[in-house]
Parts: structure tokens; sequence; C-alpha cells
């Protein structure tokens, strides 16, 4: 029997949607499928994919308000961007943004998306973008970062680099962006690339908190401005850390002490200097004594020196009456890193810190460690570490020592466990330690370990709690981590 068809009233002829597919080599409705593409995801449906990208980035999970800034008070919630790869494709807001125009449209007309920015100097893409991409995040605080994607770029052309800064500085604006910024991060190849920080940034930054203003190769001291003049205002009332190369800090002290002084004292934390050369740049900004820094240290609680080429040592009279009134500085954490044995010596001495953290800083002439309570080795190789660490450890009276990386061996864990004399008489060498950290020292053997346990327990006492080991990454040991306690 012959189908019974629908015929169009109008034209007499089946309509295409119920004509019969006998292609497919049976009777039957066939409709061809709509060919679907990621630009057909509905709205709701995106909200919450670039949502869950967005809380992914941060430590603070975000509920249903979208804003995130309190008008009234000017302030952001309190959240942070979570650590990540700046040259990883799906960086946020980046990645998101970059996968289709309708994507693009959504997440550039949320402004919260666009409160951490970055401009690679090494891309014309980035720099070009720039304006468009600062303006995205109306007035809401920012996180601002200029850096390159490849570490090599600008590695033998300063020049170039230099000039697309001044460019860059031209476009993030002296009272407009700048003048948002909570972190405004400088990480580039030449310090001479870097703004002067006396000149340059000569508006006021009211939510500036972290400041970092850093080179990788001490090339001299920068400034992007025809600015010359200096001016004494206090410009980041709320800045808590400042990382600054060796140059600037150096020029700083030189020609506007009292400036810098009142910008480290509080509520800065953290004061990281970097990369000093006395000899580079057009003009050599010279020798310069470690001691005329020691004021500015003062109004810090935490510091941090790396790759500075100070001089230790008063050559006239005018110097070393400057050393002769040099107090010690009383700190809670110290880290050395990259530093000359007679540096690394005159700051161990002139120092009084809770903590204190040395990495890859030859030890031949500290007389003794400061730390009070904490003491980080780190990366120190090379032969006759050893003997010199039995010397300078057995009177230390600190309580928790972590040697990582160091070209150590058992007889430095003998000597841990083992008596020694002192001005109180006979006790435990390092005789307040009660944690010990070794983490990849291979040249340590398991049998020392485990005397060095049984000894500390058996003379300090049956406290399970005296006396602990971790050990990490050590040939001998099958376990990734082995803890002794009251072995």
């Amino acid at each position: 029997m012959a189908r019974a068809q629908a015929l169009d009233p109008l034209s007499g002829k089946e309509p295409k949607l119920m004509q019969t597919n006998f292609a497919v080599g049976h009777n039957q409705w066939y409709r061809k499928p709509a060919t679907r593409t990621i630009e057909d995801l509905p709205f709701e449906l995106l909200v919450l994919i670039f949502k869950f990208a967005f809380s992914n980035s941060i430590f603070r999970q975000f509920d249903n308000d979208w804003d995130g800034f309190d008008a009234k008070k000017g302030t952001m919630w309190p959240f942070e961007y979570s650590d990540v790869d700046i040259r990883s494709p799906s960086l946020f807001p980046y990645g998101l943004a970059s996968v289709c125009r309708k994507w693009s449209k959504l997440m550039r007309s949320v402004p919260l998306f666009w409160t951490r920015i970055f401009v690679f100097i090494d891309e014309l893409f980035s720099v070009q973008h720039a304006p468009a991409d600062l303006k995205l995040s109306k007035q809401l605080p920012i996180k601002l970062t200029m850096t390159r994607r490849r570490r090599s770029a600008f590695n033998n052309d300063p020049s170039t680099e230099r000039s697309i800064m001044e460019a860059v500085m031209k476009i993030i604006g002296p009272h407009t962006h700048i003048a948002r910024c909570t972190r405004l991060t400088f990480d580039l190849t030449h310090t001479s690339s870097l703004p002067r920080l006396l000149t340059d940034f000569d508006y006021p930054a009211p939510i500036l908190r972290i400041l970092i203003m850093r080179g990788a190769l001490a090339s001299g001291l920068g400034g992007l401005s025809s600015n010359t003049e200096i001016k004494l205002g206090n410009h980041f009332p709320q800045l808590e850390e400042l990382h600054i190369d060796g140059h600037n800090f150096v020029d700083s002290i030189k020609n506007a002490p009292h400036r810098l002084a009142k910008l480290v004292s509080e509520p800065v934390q953290l004061l990281r200097v970097e990369n000093y050369d006395p000899a580079a740049g057009i003009v050599p900004q010279g020798r310069f004594l470690v001691f005329d820094a020691f004021p500015i240290f003062e109004g810090v609680a935490n510091l941090e020196l790396d790759s500075l080429a100070f001089d230790h040592a008063p050559r006239s009279r005018a110097e070393m009456l400057r050393v002769a009134g040099t107090q010690i500085l009383d700190l809670e954490f110290i880290c050395l890193i990259r530093l000359s044995s007679p540096l690394t010596a005159t700051l161990a001495r002139m120092v009084s810190p809770e903590s204190m953290h040395i990495v890859s800083c030859p030890l031949h002439n500290v007389l003794a460690f400061p730390a009070r309570r904490k003491l980080k080795l780190e990366n120190i190789l090379y032969a006759g570490l050893a003997p010199q660490l039995r010397k300078l450890l057995a009177p230390w009276r600190g309580t928790s020592l972590t040697l990582k990386l160091c070209s150590i061996d058992d007889t430095v864990l003998v000597m841990i466990g083992s008596l020694g004399g002192s001005v109180l008489g006979l006790e435990m060498n390092v005789p307040c330690l009660r944690k010990l950290r070794l983490r990849y020292c291979p040249t340590i053997s398991t049998v020392v370990v485990a005397y060095l346990g049984v000894s500390r327990e058996f003379q300090i006492g049956q406290n399970p709690n005296t006396f602990s080991i971790l050990i990490q990454g050590c040939a001998g040991f099958l376990k990734r981590k082995v803890k002794f306690s009251r072995i």
C-alpha cells in the first residue's frame, strides 16, 4: 500500500522535512542534524565556566556577587591570585579570551576578570593591546606585571628593552593605572631598563602594597622619563613589600636617603635588594659600603640580599667613624644569596635575626651563626665545608637546622650527636637543637643518622617530641621522607 503523503496546500509538493530518505535503505523520517560549534554554548554555561576558571586562579572563592569591589570603601575583597606559569597558553584571562569572538566579548564584559594584567614586552601584540586590556578593569584595583615570555629576551640588547619600557611607562600612566595598583612588578632583563625610584614614581599610589623592580642582569641605573627632580613625599603609604634592584637602592641612599628610609618604614615588612655591580652602566655608580645601608635596614623586619657587590671594609677615617657607630640589626629574618665570603661574614657579625637563610654563599670568613632560632643553609658546595660546619655549628644555640644541597659528610652528624665542651661545662654540641632537616645531601649514611637520633634522645631526655630528623632526597633512604622521633 502506498504511503499516505501530506502535501503542501500551496505548492502541492511534499514538504522537505517529511520526505523519505531512501539512501539509508529503509523508510524513516529523517532530519540532518545541525552543525554545532563552541560558540553555541549557552550563555549561562559560559558564565559558570569563566567564574570557575577565575575562582581557580585566586585564593579566595567568590560567591554569586560578581563585583568583588566595595565602592564605599574603595577596596577589593581580600583575595590574592595564585602563582602561575605566566608562559602557559591557558593563563587567565588571556587563554579563555582567545578561544573565539563570543568568549572574548563575554570575558571582556566582566571587569573583575581583568584585575591581573600582564604586559609581555618581548611581544609586540601584548604591548599594543595593553591600553585596551587596562581599560577593561574600569576603576577596580589591579595587579600589573611587565615581564618577558622568554627569559633570554634582550640579553644582548639592553637599548631595545629600555626603549620598549619607555613606551610602556607612558601606557600605564603615572596618574591613571599605576595609581590603582595593589601590586606592581617590573621583571626585566637589565637593571638599566627599570624605572628610577626617585624620579619615575613621583606620584601617589595610595593602595600599592607590593612593588617589585627586578633586573636579571646588573647593567647600571635605569630611568624611563626626562624628569630629574626628586621630591620627598611618601607616595606609597600602604607599601608592605619592596623588591628593588641594587642600583636603584644605592642611588636612593646617595641622593635621597631620608625618602628611602621613610619608604621602608612601617608598614613595610619585607625589603629585598638584588643585583649590584659597581662597574656596570654608562656612568658606573662605583663602590658602595654596606654599612651605609644599615639605617635603611633598621626599618624592616625581614631582609633579603641577593648578588650584591657591596664593599665590606671602610677605607677612610670618615668611613671608620660611620662603621664604629653602626648598631647590630635586630631582625626577624634575613636571607643572604650569592654574596662574597667577606660580605657574608660582615653581615653575619652585624645582625641578630630570629631566623637566617644562607644560599650559595661561601662561609670561609664566618665566625659564628647569629640566628637565634632557625638556620637554613642551601646550595653550599665546596671542599672543606664539613670541617667549617663542625666548628660553626657546635656552639650554636638555635632550635631548628636545615641543610639542603650542602656538601656535608657523616662527621657533621657525628658532631651533632656528640658531647662537647662549653663555658657551662660538658654538654651536647648544638645543645638546643630540636629539629634537623636534611634535604638532598647524598653523602650521609643511614647508620650515622640512626646513631644521631639515639644519641640525642639519650642525652636530652625521654620526651618523645624532644628531637626529630626529617630526611628527604638522600641516598640510602628508601622512603622519600623519613622522620625519627625518640629512636
